[in-house]
């Protein structure tokens, strides 16, 4: 029998299956009369499910499986109870406010979402094929407890329209977008000028000096008194100043030494 899960009404127009233990459907099409019944006739001895595959208008589907069994020798009438609980449906309409689509900037499809006490349970898509309406039907009024569901319908964003909501309507106005001001060319890099050198800026390099090796230091004469002069190449007839003026002084002190020398032996005398 089936029945209304609040009043125990009976209902019509709820259909069903009935399928072996194998999952196999043995009968099809089975419909609930005003009373409620629902007919199989006679049924070979087996498990069997009956199951809902429509429920009646207004009502949610149920499609929980409802065991029995036919033993060998029955000829008793099999009952089984099942019932349904009312179903609530939601629809709405999209109104465009964009002087028929005069910019071209109207969707082609719109995205409508459906809340359950604030939980999104599901979404659909809404086209001009739907003259931009939309339903959302089986859903359940009450929760496990008997307390009534509260639902709610949002509207995704849609670039350059703002949405304005009316229970379970929305109307979409068309906002043209601002003109973006072109970017201004970004100026070069200065570059910094070479500064020309100038003498006080010219840097001369230091003389590098070689520090001499002991074979050389063997070959330099010891009584040299500038070791910077350079020695006369072999061969060479021409000799530095240094050299006339050490040699005169030389000269000069040993004909001091032979007057004295002279002198001496005439005072003896």
């Amino acid at each position: 029998m089936k029945q209304d899960a609040e009043t125990k009404h009976p209902l019509a127009g709820a259909v069903f299956k009935v399928v072996n233990e194998q999952g196999l459907t043995v009968l099809s099409g089975l419909t609930s009369n005003e009373a409620g019944m629902v007919r199989t006739g006679i049924l070979r001895p087996g498990n069997y499910s009956f199951i809902e595959t429509k429920a009646p208008d207004g009502y949610l589907l149920d499609t929980k499986p409802v065991p029995f069994t036919i033993q060998y020798g029955d000829t008793s009438t099999v009952k089984l109870y099942k019932t349904n609980q009312l179903a609530t449906m939601i629809s709405g309409k999209k109104t465009w406010d964009d002087d028929h689509d005069k910019a071209g900037k109207r969707p082609s499809h719109i995205t409508i979402d459906l809340y359950q006490n604030g939980k999104m349970m599901e979404s659909k898509e809404v086209t001009e094929k739907d003259n931009w309406s939309y339903t959302f039907s089986q859903l359940p009024r009450f929760d496990s407890t008997g307390k009534l569901y509260q639902y709610e319908l949002k509207e995704e964003a849609i670039d350059n329209y703002m949405t304005f909501q009316e229970g379970y309507n929305f109307t979409n106005v068309y906002v043209p977008s601002l003109p973006v001001p072109p970017t201004p060319p970004i100026p070069p890099t200065p570059v910094s000028p070479i500064t020309p050198l100038t003498p006080d800026l010219i840097i001369i390099p230091e003389k590098t000096v070689t520090k001499s090796t002991d074979s050389e230091k063997a070959t330099t004469p010891s009584n040299r008194s500038d070791k910077n002069t350079p020695l006369p190449a072999t061969g060479d007839t021409s000799y530095p100043l240094w050299t006339w003026l050490e040699g005169a002084a030389l000269l000069a002190v040993g004909i001091l030494v032979l007057i004295r020398q002279k002198r001496k032996k005439r005072n003896q005398c």
